[in-house]
């Protein structure tokens, strides 16, 4: 399931992508440090949007479009942003284009593709969508990015034109010499707000974080399993110990008779053998129960296949009979005599 997540196609490009909050007057001296960054080729491209590309902070309804119908009353996803967004951040544009300098944005709007189809539009580019109080233009459409959890689908998404509401920039350094670049970069950004500290952080670290709680439970699971099968390898080292011993002069009387070593380890082995399957078949239906139901709270998630219990089963066999075997080989290589010579 984490490895499901990790592997969803993003949508947008994390390399070498910085997210810095706009704390004092980073606001104020946003075009100073833009253009100071790109004119010392410190940055491939600046941006800012109201909320990072790895989170989504503005949710929007009252959205109106040509053939809405009734029920559809879904609120989208909402990225203010300004000129280079879709550049910086390495979105796909599908269709139209993006925001650009060339023409007055302020009524434009952008849309992912999973608005698109929830809308239903035909033909996107050009139609007109009421929203915030006023007829806006769609001039673009991107392919669809994950800003929000990894285990839910994509999200309808619109980018408004609205530099002034940003709380996040983003900044794409060029790939060599990262660490002397970064530490140019927080001298600007030193120099320009000087009263807060330089925080920032990378873009595909800040996304590793949705995975602390899946990866947790992982944790916290591995642990227990480890433990159960400490514990389980000890009682059936003992209750073979004891089988053997019990069983020690019947062992003597057999190989007196004429039975192999391995006829003896079976013969040890074989009710620890039917004991173990009687286990799996008891607990591998109940695990599977217990790990459908857990994959249940996400919409995007693994299906159990029937050959991972199997395996499971499989490898506690072999643990069990790997336990038994150092106490079955121990009785069935014994001296006979020894067994028998109070009888």
């Amino acid at each position: 399931q984490v490895q499901l997540g990790k592997n969803r196609d993003l949508g947008y490009n994390q390399e070498n992508l910085l997210l810095i909050e706009t704390t004092g007057d980073i606001g104020k001296n946003y075009g100073v440090i833009k253009n100071e960054l790109l004119q010392k080729q410190l940055a491939l491209s600046v941006t800012k949007a109201n909320s990072p590309i790895t989170r989504v902070y503005a949710y929007m309804g009252d959205i109106t479009w040509e053939g809405k119908k009734p029920e559809q009353r879904a609120s989208f996803a909402t990225i203010a942003t300004d000129h280079d967004y879709i550049e910086t951040v390495g979105i796909r544009v599908k269709e139209g284009r993006g925001f650009s300098r060339d023409f007055n944005d302020s009524t434009s709007l952008i849309f992912n593709q999973a608005a698109i189809d929830y809308m239903g539009l035909k033909d996107p580019i050009g139609q007109t969508i009421e929203w915030n109080g006023r007829n806006n233009t769609i001039v673009g459409v991107v392919e669809n990015v994950l800003m929000s959890s990894v285990y839910r689908p994509i999200e309808p998404t619109m980018f408004a034109f609205d530099p002034g509401w940003y709380s996040t920039m983003m900044v794409r350094l060029p790939a060599n010499n990262l660490s002397a670049t970064l530490k140019e970069v927080e001298q600007v950004f030193r120099t320009h707000n000087p009263a807060y500290p330089f925080y920032y952080q990378f873009a595909d670290l800040d996304f590793q974080r949705k995975f602390s709680r899946i990866e947790l439970v992982t944790q916290v699971a591995n642990l227990f399993a480890l433990l159960a099968i400490v514990i389980s390898c000890l009682g059936l080292f003992g209750l073979a110990a004891y089988t053997a011993e019990q069983r020690t002069k019947e062992i003597g009387i057999r190989k007196v008779m004429g039975a192999s070593a391995s006829s003896v380890v079976i013969l040890l082995s074989r009710d620890f053998t039917l004991l173990v399957l009687i286990a799996f078949a008891i607990a591998g239906p109940l695990a599977w129960w217990a790990m459908d139901s857990w994959l249940q709270q996400y919409p995007y998630r693994v299906e159990v296949q029937w050959w991972t219990l199997s395996l499971a089963g499989g490898a506690a066999l072999l643990l069990a009979l790997l336990t038994v075997s150092s106490q079955a080989f121990r009785a069935a290589n014994s001296n006979p005599a020894k067994a028998l010579r109070s009888e």
